[in-house]
């Protein structure tokens, strides 16, 4: 079976407004807010969307993220949704994936926690956000839930809580997870942030 997640191309994410409040003393809550468009493609042979429609496809994905977190005495706490459309594609008689098959809609969910924020990664010197999809299952994090869902068509679950994890995806009449090999590196909008003319971006 490919490995479950083979990424055929990732564009980068389109700035959108942004919101920022910065961490206040120690014992306070700062809250932050991050809005994005996203667009990811992947190809599935044999494995997620390919059983449900009983061949190879490319699926194209275009959505908006709407990050929420909030810092708490150096803790983390975050959520993620994506909104939108996916947008499957066959292949023609030169294997190239031009053909549009379906578009259904298409939404992602995550949630995490992180203490002490030992697992996040924090971009620029200016500006922090967070993200944990590189290395959702490290020990380090507490607390993760990941959902990526193509309505009626394909199923991708991820948790981790504690030491504890399992990821498992089922589309059509299959279904996968743990046993097919490591866990996914989950799609996500790599992103960093820069100032532009006295206003954040991120592009």
């Amino acid at each position: 079976m490919k490995r479950i997640v083979a990424v055929a191309a990732l564009l980068v994410a389109v700035t959108m407004p942004v919101e920022n409040v910065t961490a206040g003393e120690e014992g306070e809550t700062a809250g932050h807010y991050r809005s994005t468009k996203f667009h990811w493609v992947q190809d599935y042979y044999g494995w997620g969307p390919a059983c449900h429609y009983g061949q190879p496809v490319r699926v194209v994905y275009d959505a908006k993220n709407a990050w929420t977190y909030a810092l708490k005495d150096g803790h983390v706490r975050a959520s993620l949704i994506q909104k939108g459309r996916a947008t499957v594609y066959i292949e023609d008689e030169d294997g190239k994936f031009t053909e549009a098959l379906d578009s259904q809609p298409f939404e992602v969910t995550e949630r995490f926690s992180d203490r002490r924020a030992d697992v996040v990664i924090r971009h620029d010197r200016e500006y922090i956000w967070y993200q944990v999809s590189h290395n959702w299952v490290s020990p380090k994090l507490e607390f993760y839930e990941y959902d990526w869902k193509i309505q009626g068509v394909y199923n991708l679950r991820c948790r981790k809580s504690g030491a504890d994890w399992s990821f498992s995806w089922a589309s059509g009449g299959c279904e996968g997870g743990e046993r097919d090999g490591l866990p996914p590196l989950l799609p996500y909008p790599h992103t960093s942030l820069r100032k532009e003319t006295g206003k954040s971006e991120v592009k």
